[in-house]
């Protein structure tokens, strides 16, 4: 008999104690693997133990690792309406902090649609990626998971890995005549 390896990551949601964010273990979600090899692995998870490929409207969740890509947690960021879901970024970076993460995926269904990130997903790869940035947190991947369970992400679309310029974020000019900026 071939025995399964189970473990046991939190889901947590992001709360406001008075004024000051905590993040709390909302439960214990049993999953077959504790480390991240490939984007496949994420998109086996977000299916089993999950079950996102089968929920009516859009979710967005972000899985949490470490350095050496051990799931450290997964949280729940967003639920939206059939064909859209507003992504809370603060929220969204916030949790990153608290968690400890170092790297993470973002993945979100499409119930009514293919599994093709839309112009608004791509988008929010990038707004992510330039809010990140200088906090040195990693976006390895944002999959979208279509009710079918067909799935698809930034990097398959793209064909390359994010990497982005180390300039892009702090390229900053001023100009010449702006009598605001003190030199």
């Amino acid at each position: 008999m071939i025995k399964i390896n189970k473990y046991n990551i939190p889901e947590y949601e992001l709360l406001v104690d008075r004024y000051r964010p905590i993040l709390n273990v909302k439960r214990e979600i049993e999953v077959s693997l504790k480390e991240i090899q490939e984007t496949k692995d994420v998109v086996n998870i977000m299916k089993d133990a999950i079950g996102i490929h089968k929920y009516y409207t859009e979710h967005l969740y972000i899985l949490l690792m470490n350095d050496q890509n051990i799931i450290t947690g997964i949280s729940e960021m967003a639920i939206g309406g059939k064909g859209e879901v507003s992504v809370p970024i603060k929220e969204m970076i916030i949790t990153l902090l608290l968690s400890g993460a170092t790297r993470f995926y973002m993945i979100h269904n499409h119930p009514d649609a293919p599994a093709i990130l839309s112009t608004d997903d791509n988008d929010l790869v990038n707004t992510v990626r330039f809010a990140i940035k200088i906090i040195d947190i990693e976006l390895i991947d944002s999959i979208v998971i279509s009710s079918d369970g067909e799935w698809s992400s930034y990097e398959v679309e793209n064909d390359f890995e994010l990497e982005e310029s180390e300039n892009d974020i702090y390229n900053i000019t001023f100009k010449e005549d702006d009598p605001s900026i003190d030199r």
